[in-house]
């Protein structure tokens, strides 16, 4: 019975949100809609204390015909810091303001650097704005696990 009824609400839910941007014109539903998606909801790291793990995550500009500024893309814990790129062992700092093109995407490097055994938590935070000035704010979650160093035995 729980299932039927989930079923019924989700119907209504869906046949609400289809009345309501049919209704809508394409200016209206351009504010309701994103147009900013970000790859992933949610990463995980896991390494060794004074070492680094880096992942990376995609936003991308749903928009076809407009670009998206993005204006800040920051983390709320200094042990995972956000990157425009990695080379020769280093994650160089990103800069911004960056401009996608429609339909166009950029890849966002994430480091994890812990300086503590144990567990780490923070926010990506991305935000962004459309050629309209409308603001967006994308969240990752961020998860790290420090692991002590290996012990080594005694010759």
């Amino acid at each position: 019975m729980k299932t039927l009824q989930s079923l019924v609400r989700l119907t209504v839910l869906v046949s609400a949100a289809v009345a309501i941007l049919t209704g809508c014109s394409s200016s209206d539903t351009k504010d309701l809609l994103p147009d900013v998606s970000v790859s992933v909801t949610a990463l995980n790291f896991q390494v060794t204390v004074d070492e680094y793990q880096l992942q990376t995550v995609t936003v991308k500009n749903l928009n076809s015909r407009e670009n998206v500024v993005l204006e800040r893309i920051t983390s709320t814990n200094e042990v995972f810091r956000v990157g425009g790129y990695f080379t020769d062992g280093a994650l160089v700092p990103l800069e911004t303001p960056i401009t996608v093109e429609g339909n166009g995407a950029r890849t966002i490097y994430i480091a994890f650097y812990p300086v503590e055994v144990g567990r780490h938590e923070g926010k990506l935070v991305v935000e962004s704005r459309d050629s309209d000035d409308n603001p967006e704010t994308d969240l990752v979650t961020l998860t790290g696990f420090g692991q002590p160093e290996a012990e080594t035995e005694d010759d």
